[in-house]
Order: C-alpha cells, then sequence, then structure tokens
C-alpha cells in the first residue's frame, strides 16, 4: 500500500475524531444549561406554591408553618371566613348586612387549579427528597415580623446530571424563597 494513502486515511480519522470532539466540548455546557433551565423552571414553580401556601396560612393562623406536615394539614381541611358587606357602610340610612362564608384554604390559596397538595414538600427531580422549611420571627426596628424560608440546593435538583456534568454543578447554590433573617417574601431568582 502507498504510504501516502495510509498518512491520509490516518489523518482523515485524526480530523474527525478532533472534529466530534470539539462538538462535543461545544454542545456540552449548551445540553447541560437547556436541562438545567427545565429543572429550574419547576423548582421555582413549587417555590411559589409554597409561598403562596404559606401566605394562606398566615392569613389564617397568624405565623408561617415551620413545616409541611401542618401546612398540607391545614390547607386540605381548614376554612377560612370571607365576609361580604352588603349595603354601603358610610350610609347611615341603609342597614348593612355582613354576610360570612367559608372557603376551604387551599380553595382560596390555588383558586380551583388542580394542584397536589402533597407534591408540593418534593424538590422535583430529587427522587423524593423534601424542601428545607423552616418560619419564625426576627425583630426589625423593635416590630416582630413573621418570616419563614424554603429553599432546595442546586446539587440536590441537578442531581441526575451531577455524574455527567459535574464540573458545571455549584454546591452551594441555591434556589429559595423567604428569609430567616429579613421580613422578604421575594424568591432568590426574582
Amino acid at each position: 500500500m502507498n504510504v501516502k494513502l495510509i498518512f491520509n486515511i490516518v489523518l482523515a480519522l485524526l480530523i474527525a475524531g478532533l472534529i466530534f470532539y470539539l462538538y462535543k466540548i461545544i454542545q456540552e455546557p449548551i445540553i447541560f444549561e437547556k436541562e438545567k433551565k427545565v429543572r429550574y423552571k419547576e423548582t421555582v414553580s413549587r417555590l411559589k406554591d409554597i409561598r403562596t401556601a404559606q401566605l394562606a396560612y398566615k392569613d389564617l393562623h397568624g405565623k408561617f408553618s415551620k413545616d409541611f406536615n401542618t401546612l398540607i394539614t391545614s390547607l386540605k381541611n381548614d376554612t377560612y371566613p370571607e365576609v361580604k358587606i352588603i349595603g354601603n357602610p358610610d350610609d347611615t340610612t341603609q342597614a348593612i348586612i355582613y354576610d360570612t362564608t367559608f372557603v376551604p384554604l387551599k380553595e382560596r390559596a390555588f383558586k380551583d387549579a388542580p394542584f397536589n397538595l402533597d407534591s408540593m414538600q418534593f424538590i422535583p427531580y430529587s427522587g423524593g427528597v423534601k424542601f428545607t422549611m423552616d418560619a419564625g420571627d426576627v425583630e426589625k426596628n423593635k416590630i416582630k415580623i413573621q418570616v419563614f424560608e424554603a429553599y432546595a440546593e442546586e446539587k440536590v435538583f441537578l442531581k441526575e446530571l451531577k455524574e455527567e456534568y459535574d464540573k458545571y454543578i455549584n454546591d452551594k447554590a441555591i434556589l429559595s424563597v423567604g428569609s430567616m433573617s429579613e421580613g422578604t417574601l421575594s424568591g432568590n431568582w426574582e
């Protein structure tokens, strides 16, 4: 066989291998970011649901729930009084009627949207790991403020990707809503 032909075949194989390698290097972070975005979106959605549930719980009980069992049980079983005022309270010439109806707390928080309360506590793509959640109060300007925080570590909801994309995952990053030290209900993604 011709040495030049063998050299050209080997060179062509090396070039093809290099092209494949470069393509993979370029595509790897793009694929990871695409999958990460999906997981972030679902985790943020779940954190928003937790915030909504906590606000409904606080409206009824005057404080936030420290744990998911209490929060979910309250949303399933408790009712919230809604008062409808019939008449004008500023008009002294007519009678005012206060009509109180009791609305299930879940319905008040999530309207009629189909929502599985039991799954709210679990971090998406985690294999059943629960969000970390706490509640209490902090003092700001000599006023006690009710606070809560719920969060998920990035390494938990990206754990299925960790083996292949470990170098892109920040082990210290979290997605959270609320704060145990500040009077905020914002999420760190907002």
